[in-house]
């Protein structure tokens, strides 16, 4: 089926191979599984070296083996987007795609298509359009047009290379990390003769649906809606002692920043399991920023002031917990069981009236921290992740980092943290008072991690966030055993049973 109204968003010549694979960088960026480009050109105008190119990033792998399809038709790649790649020079008949498994699951994955002519009508007609021309020499003319529903994300992807040349990269390799479950996403910056960099690319929050007071969820838990948050937050970070990642170049109206890159190593070694002292590091960074608190203002950065945690959003954020998790353990509730779980929840935010406030970063956990070890102490932990930072009870990072989502740690190492933690604390404190904060809160964003992956798993179909459950389940059960979680205990062994899902 042939397309119409197709949009162009690249035309321009690439002067020779080098920057045709920065081309392939680019459309690699912004690449989503579904999408099919047909490749027009004569015989040696490139089309496969694209290919090569795009696979390869995808791989992130430049050594990776990417023969021409030519004879077999079809050369497949199972990557973080899995690829299928065709040559159909060699296609007698539109008829033969069949045999060849042209039509087997196309929208989950890449499908790359050369000599698509030889299909005659049977490309689908939402597809995109690249024709490579020969000039002279290695230069290649090259146009790149898209349906109209893919033309903001490949835009955005030839801006930020725009963006990257302002700050010096134009010629720079881009390599997709992994990024979170934002919107946000992330890409190592590498060029011969410099530090590497990291650049984020987070373009303005999508607009969600109202869910109180004309206010989406986002709006509700202050979700950061820019760039303009991190940056305060790391300026702040950076300027009390603490690694966060120098900005090398912003472009807050855009969403694109250009930061430090703190590396590949982190807290955890190559089989998931914490590793002592990192995790200790981290704890000596929060009592050190603990202690700061009292000192520390709302407003940072001249008119950025750190929005509050709430009533609101302490509440919004762990009834996802009744909206999603519940469900998902089969548990339908009713209104009033509903409401009697967010009542429960406003008792318990008033016994935090008396806890220590400063700044809550957030999401102080292992993906988030990355080990600097030939920095001094204190400044061996990098801090990652903070633009939704908050102003609240500060031990809720404390909470976040004792009940690693993503990590099992035993009762016994808590312990051990907890205790390092008290010990280098400089300003005393009743120990009670922290176990009870620390099970509110924990319980708290635990409740909120459930519900969040309940609802990647059972509405976005991201499966690999159900692994992570059991582990958050145990904690939740050892939170909820603290005296102060009577009321919730009570609701949660009603209405959850053993919490156990079927």
């Amino acid at each position: 089926m042939l397309q119409q109204n197709l949009i162009k968003v690249f035309d321009e010549t690439l002067s020779n191979e080098a920057a045709t694979r920065r081309f392939a960088q680019d459309v690699a960026a912004a690449i989503l599984p579904g999408d099919l480009i047909a490749l027009y050109g004569d015989l040696g105008a490139g089309k496969t070296a694209f290919c090569r190119a795009l696979i390869r990033n995808l791989a992130g792998d430049e050594q990776l083996e990417v023969p021409s399809p030519t004879f077999s038709l079809l050369q497949p790649y199972e990557l973080r987007i899995p690829v299928r790649h065709f040559d159909l020079y060699r296609l007698a008949d539109p008829e033969e795609l069949e045999e060849i498994g042209f039509f087997d699951e196309p929208d989950t994955a890449l499908t790359l298509v050369e000599w698509p002519i030889r299909a005659g009508d049977m490309l689908p007609e939402q597809h995109l359009i690249l024709s490579i021309d020969i000039e002279a020499g290695d230069a290649r003319s090259v146009q790149l047009s898209v349906p109209e529903p893919h033309k903001a994300r490949f835009e955005r992807t030839f801006a930020a290379r725009k963006f990257l040349a302002s700050a010096g990269y134009g010629a720079a390799m881009r390599r997709h990390v992994q990024g979170d479950a934002s919107h946000r996403s992330y890409e190592r910056i590498s060029t011969p003769g410099q530090p590497t960099t990291i650049f984020m690319n987070a373009p303005e929050t999508p607009p969600g649906d109202i869910i109180e007071d004309g206010k989406s969820y986002a709006d509700l838990v202050h979700r950061a809606a820019d760039t303009r948050p991190f940056s305060a937050m790391a300026d702040a970070l950076l300027k009390l002692g603490f690694s966060a990642p120098s900005i090398l170049s912003s472009d807050h109206v855009s969403g694109f920043l250009l930061l430090e890159d703190f590396g590949k190593e982190g807290i955890v070694d190559a089989h998931a399991q914490p590793i002592g002292a990192r995790y200790l590091a981290a704890i000596d960074v929060l009592a050190a920023l603990h202690d700061k608190g009292p000192a520390l203002s709302q407003t940072i950065d001249g008119p950025y002031e750190i929005p509050t945690f709430d009533r609101t959003a302490f509440l919004t954020e762990v009834a996802l917990f009744a909206d999603w998790y519940a469900p998902y353990c089969d548990k339908q509730l009713q209104a009033q069981e509903q409401q009697s779980f967010v009542a429960h929840w406003s008792g318990l935010f008033d016994e935090l009236k008396m806890a220590e406030t400063g700044f809550i970063l957030r999401d102080v956990h292992s993906p988030n921290l990355m080990w600097l070890a030939e920095r001094e102490p204190l400044q061996q932990i990098g801090l990652l992740d903070f633009q939704d930072a908050l102003w609240g009870p500060q031990l809720y990072d404390l909470a976040s980092l004792v009940y690693d989502a993503r990590i099992t740690i035993s009762v016994n190492f808590r312990q051990q943290m907890l205790d390092r933690y008290q010990s280098m604390r400089k300003t005393s404190f009743e120990r009670a008072d922290l176990d009870k904060h620390l099970a509110i809160l924990g319980a708290q964003r635990t409740m909120k991690i459930l519900g969040i992956f309940a609802r990647l798993a059972s509405h976005d179909a991201k499966m690999s966030y159900v692994a992570h459950m059991p582990r958050n389940e145990e904690y939740l059960r050892e939170m909820l055993a603290h005296e102060a979680m009577g009321a919730v205990r009570h609701w949660y062994e009603i209405h959850l049973g053993n919490g156990q899902r079927n």
